[in-house]
């Protein structure tokens, strides 16, 4: 019988071939890797403006059983009226709060106990619940701060804080609605601790309701998010509008909006705090997501120019939507 020659064939792979095939394989994750952080992002986008969506579409359905928008609120103690949360404009508690039958959460806005003040609002249970719908995917999941309550990365529209020129107009916006900055906006000061009054669709959306801000997202620090920060996201989502400068539910047009970031921008809405704090923005890169009176979602870029966008933030200027601006 023949013997069999070896025919000098060697399996497997030198030192050489492995570090070309872990090169070749690394290459194609850096090549791989944004793509998928870009459809990672898109998607969260979507689930994003969904959240405002649902939460524009909450606005219209309590429009349509009290007559009145939901407001800003106007200080830390819950209102009860009978053992029963008030409605407002007899609701100091903002609008997060009110709206939480209707995106079902009715038993947790019914909770009973405490208000909410410096001495029990770590201990209140409707502040350490955190509602899914007030977290963008694209910043952080639902969840508690490091001070036991729940936060929110949206910014009712509160309006502008003072006057500016209105684009396409000679005259200056100076005489804000009711004589009052805080009810600039669609979403005003009000409540038992401040002032009863709210606004309706016949006397409030006066620019028309695809021309006026309703819900937008608001830009956080980076080295901040989830650690409580003073004063945009501390107070839990359900305290009012007990301050024009420091809400934690209501945003005003006074900075041009910001995505999320590391540094400190060069102007300061309020000199005695990081002026990130108060403008809108978000976790999305180039723009942000915003809802319209009229439920419509889209994306409001960070280059608009702030006249534009607190003509848009002012439910009464005259102004219209600038589409080179917002897509």
């Amino acid at each position: 019988m023949a013997r069999e020659v070896e025919s000098g064939r060697r399996c497997g792979f030198n030192l050489v071939e492995l570090l070309v095939v872990i090169s070749v394989i690394g290459l194609l994750l850096a090549l791989l890797l944004p793509a998928v952080q870009r459809v990672r992002e898109s998607a969260n986008r979507v689930r994003c403006g969904n959240n405002l969506s649902n939460i524009a579409l909450a606005f219209h359905v309590f429009h349509h059983d009290y007559g009145i928008f939901p407001t800003g609120g106007a200080g830390f103690v819950r209102t009860m009226l009978q053992d029963q949360p008030a409605a407002p404009p007899d609701q100091d508690w903002g609008w997060p709060y009110q709206i939480l039958p209707y995106v079902e959460q009715a038993a947790l806005h019914a909770v009973p106990g405490v208000g909410y003040s410096s001495s029990v609002d770590t201990n209140n249970p409707i502040s350490s619940t955190p509602v899914a719908i007030y977290f963008c995917p694209s910043r952080r999941r639902p969840g508690l701060k490091t001070d036991g309550r729940a936060g929110i990365d949206y910014f009712g529209n509160g309006g502008t804080n003072g006057p500016f020129t209105v684009p396409g107009q000679s005259e200056a916006y100076v005489n804000p609605a009711l004589g009052d900055w805080s009810a600039t906006g669609m979403i005003i000061r009000s409540g038992p601790s401040y002032l009863r009054r709210a606004i309706s669709w016949e006397s409030g959306v006066i620019d028309g309701a695809s021309n006026t801000l309703l819900i937008a997202e608001k830009s956080f620090h980076l080295g901040e998010v989830n650690g409580s920060p003073c004063c945009y996201d501390n107070e839990s989502y359900i305290g009012g509008w007990h301050n024009r400068n420091w809400p934690d539910t209501v945003g005003t047009a006074a900075l041009a909006p910001a995505p999320d970031a590391r540094e400190t921008p060069p102007t300061a809405a309020y000199p005695n705090n990081n002026g990130i704090l108060y403008r809108f923005g978000s976790a999305h890169p180039s723009s942000m997501n915003v809802a319209l009176v009229d439920r419509a979602v889209r994306r409001l870029r960070y280059t608009v120019s702030l006249p534009h966008l607190q003509s848009l933030a002012v439910r009464d200027d005259g102004g219209l939507l600038n589409g080179h601006e917002i897509e």
